[in-house]
């Protein structure tokens, strides 16, 4: 009787269609050029998905590691839906990055998941009640959170462009940093080079005053004898 480990076949639930349905995945549409997957190498970098923890992946990427686990290839929290969608909590910070774009790249997601959401929530509240709750005090209730969450989305959008050009800013700083640095290297090193040529002139003067002495005193002492 074989007794070899039989591993249980991949549920229906754990599948990368079935994550996007339940709203455990959603699609970015961002061009990524590099994930956080740790082997990245996404033929379509502009297929891009998120999770409720806040990370995002390319599609190939994330589909391939969906194939051995259903937990999130950066923290390893497994990819389900949220409880409630109108409570659905918010992604978790990544504590191995204090990088302000991040940040403001969370905002953005966890903006636009909550839009999906309580767009999502106030869509299937209206088919529900369709038959005995269609005042026009409710429906504007409910449009009016529809324009809080796009809100929402609009001003953590603005965020991200903000704090995108602070990077630039950042980046630009840095690049004349560092030019300034290769000036100040190449003033060091030229003033090097002259100090060694001035101090090989001044040994060279040196030996020739010696050799000029030893001459000068053989000369005089074949005088003196």
């Amino acid at each position: 009787m074989s007794t070899g480990f039989r591993p249980s076949p991949p549920l229906a639930s754990d599948t990368l269609a079935h994550l996007l349905a339940s709203g455990a995945l959603i699609e970015t549409h961002r061009a990524v050029k590099t994930c956080s997957y740790p082997a990245c190498g996404a033929t379509d970098p502009t297929k891009t998905l998120a999770t409720l923890c806040g990370h995002v992946f390319h599609h190939d990427c994330l589909t391939k590691h969906l194939e051995r686990s259903n937990t999130c290839p950066h923290c390893q929290t497994r990819l389900s839906a949220p409880t409630h969608p109108a409570l659905a909590s918010e992604p978790a910070s990544d504590s191995s990055s204090s990088d302000e774009c991040d940040s403001e790249e969370d905002a953005f997601l966890h903006a636009r998941r909550k839009a999906r959401l309580e767009t999502k929530e106030i869509r299937h509240s209206l088919r529900k009640h369709a038959k005995d709750q269609k005042t026009r005090k409710s429906k504007s209730a409910r449009k009016a959170r529809v324009d809080e969450a796009q809100e929402a989305l609009r001003l953590a959008t603005t965020s991200l462009n903000n704090g995108s050009r602070r990077l630039h800013f950042v980046a630009e700083s840095m690049q004349r940093a560092v030019r300034e640095m290769d000036e100040v290297t190449r003033e060091v090193q030229m003033e090097k080079a002259r100090r060694r040529a001035a101090r090989k002139r001044e040994e060279e003067r040196v030996a020739r005053e010696g050799i000029i002495a030893k001459i000068r005193s053989g000369k005089g002492g074949g005088g003196g004898g």
